[in-house]
């Protein structure tokens, strides 16, 4: 009986010891970032994100900003601090920063690579403001 009971402990051990890869697996929803900066489409969808996250949005709120309205509160009248402005730009700027720093490493085109990098040092500008 006890035999039978080290067997199959050890029998166990082997198994479970022979599975190292079953919990690596692969993320098949994700793109490998490596190959974002070998295809053309990626890497510009890459860029294009930052667009969309730096770029304003359309909304109404902002014209009570204006001279003509009847509101406006401290924008309007001068009475903004550090506090009253929220915005922390960090994502676009870590974003930014990616594709500065491997949009070289790919295999794309010396003028995609070169538009590409273009368009990070303009989004870096508004990323600042």
């Amino acid at each position: 009986m006890k035999l039978k009971k080290i067997s199959f402990y050890i029998i166990g051990c082997i198994l479970v010891a022979g599975c190292t890869k079953v919990l690596d697996k692969k993320n098949l929803n994700a793109i490998n970032e490596a190959d974002v900066w070998n295809d053309l489409e990626l890497a510009t969808a890459a860029v294009n994100n930052i667009y969309a996250q730096s770029l304003p949005g359309w909304s109404t709120e902002y014209a009570d900003y204006s001279e003509e309205s009847d509101g406006g509160g401290s924008y309007m009248y001068g009475q903004l601090t550090e506090n009253s402005v929220n915005y922390w730009p960090y994502n676009q700027i870590r974003d930014i920063n990616v594709v500065l720093a491997n949009v070289d490493k790919g295999k794309l085109k010396d003028a995609d690579k070169k538009l590409l990098k273009g368009q990070a040092f303009f989004l870096s500008r508004l990323a600042v403001f």
